[in-house]
């Protein structure tokens, strides 16, 4: 999301598109200078097809666990975990968007407007019995730990920890800042989530016992893809699944390293023209999936085109506050389109297949087979290594 927010009384001045975009130049300058490792079909491609279940679409719905949601406090920022719970018949945790907000944008709306999202899971929920392995998941630009929240939701109902921390070095936060985005070392502060995850499955807390935190990966959305790409060069990453990323190669650490890429083919903004360079560049196992329609927004955060009953662009747009037509168009790419749902469990079916079998929960891949697109509710391209 990019440009400069503007409303009736002043300007939400941001410098990301002019950020995006010499990031990708100089990342393409890399890439022509980046040999193309020579790619021969693998035993994995075979097992992928020929697994019992190679073409069932299990995932398209939740799986069989309840999801539980806490937050937990990072000093500078809050990190939402999802996990496998017990039942429970407590009703689902929201979250206020507007709290985020920087002061000079907040200051805009009305006093008491809400932009509450539903987090699809039950605050602080008794954890399943098991050892469940661990998801981070990184928020695009000018977003927020929960814009996915269905999703991460998702993926703890097949048995994953997820932890999404906001991101205020690039987040929403930074809508309306009057400083520069793009301040301070993301990498550094995933490290911090995962040092505190670590520290919560060796405690006596809620999630004690219950994380293994030597099965690690990690997906992003938009620039979190690419900051997930980014990332994935930890030796503890076992996979990264970036969606709608921005387009990064992956270092020679991760491009070893088992992933997928998730993409919208109608995305405003583009990003399938140069994610086909880091698919090649990879020479690990690696698949693609585009899903045709969505949006760069819509199969991915739903909670944008969700918060406050009507998404957060239009909910800004009746109080006066008018993003430029650059942020407005991506911060709400396929909110509209009317097969967002099944966009969405295709998205949900593809990542969790994907770390269920990366992580060790299934001992053969599941719905990962390119016969799998003819069960699908929309149409998918898809292909794997």
């Amino acid at each position: 999301m990019l440009g400069e927010a503007v409303t009736g009384r002043r300007s939400v001045r941001g410098r990301v598109f002019r950020a995006i975009v010499a990031a990708s130049v100089m990342v393409t300058v890399g890439a022509a200078c980046t040999p193309t490792p020579e790619h021969a079909p693998s035993a994995e491609a075979a097992l992928l097809d020929a697994a019992p279940a190679a073409n069932e679409p299990r995932f398209l719905g939740p799986g069989p666990y309840d999801v539980g949601v806490t937050t937990l406090e990072l000093g500078d920022r809050k990190l939402d975990v999802w996990y496998p719970a017990l039942p429970t018949d407590t009703p689902t945790a929201t979250d206020r968007v507007e709290d985020l907000f920087a002061p000079s944008l907040r200051s805009l709306l009305p006093v008491g407007l809400s932009f509450a999202v539903d987090l699809y899971g039950h605050r602080d929920a008794p954890v399943a019995p098991g050892h469940h392995p661990l998801v981070l998941f990184a928020h695009g630009i000018f977003s927020w730990r929960d814009q996915s929240a269905s999703l991460t939701a998702h993926l703890a109902s097949w048995g994953m920890v997820v932890a999404s921390p906001d991101m205020p070095e690039y987040g929403l936060s930074a809508l309306g800042f009057g400083g520069v985005p793009f301040a301070g070392d993301t990498t550094a502060a995933l490290d911090r989530v995962v040092a505190r995850m670590r520290t919560e499955a060796s405690g006596d807390g809620l999630l004690g016992g219950a994380l293994d935190v030597e099965r690690i990966a990690i997906t992003g959305h938009s620039l979190g893809g690419a900051l997930s790409t980014l990332y994935a060069a930890r030796p503890f990453i076992r996979a990264y699944v970036p969606l709608a990323s921005a387009f990064v190669l992956p270092d020679a650490a991760a491009s070893r390293k088992p992933a997928m890429w998730i993409r919208a083919t109608t995305d405003a903004t583009h990003v399938d023209a140069l994610l086909p360079l880091a698919e090649r560049a990879a020479a690990g196992p690696r698949a693609a999936v585009s899903i045709r329609g969505g949006g760069h927004v819509g199969p991915f955060a739903p909670a944008l085109c969700e918060a406050g009953g009507i998404g957060v662009i239009p909910l800004l747009g009746r109080f006066g506050v008018f993003l430029p037509s650059q942020l407005s168009v991506v911060a709400d790419d396929g909110c509209r389109d009317p097969h967002r749902a099944e966009q969405a469990a295709v998205v949900a079916h593809f990542l969790t297949a994907e770390l269920r079998w990366r992580l060790g929960l299934d001992a053969e891949p599941v719905g990962l087979g390119v016969g799998v697109v003819d069960h699908l509710p929309v149409a998918v391209t898809y292909r794997h290594s």
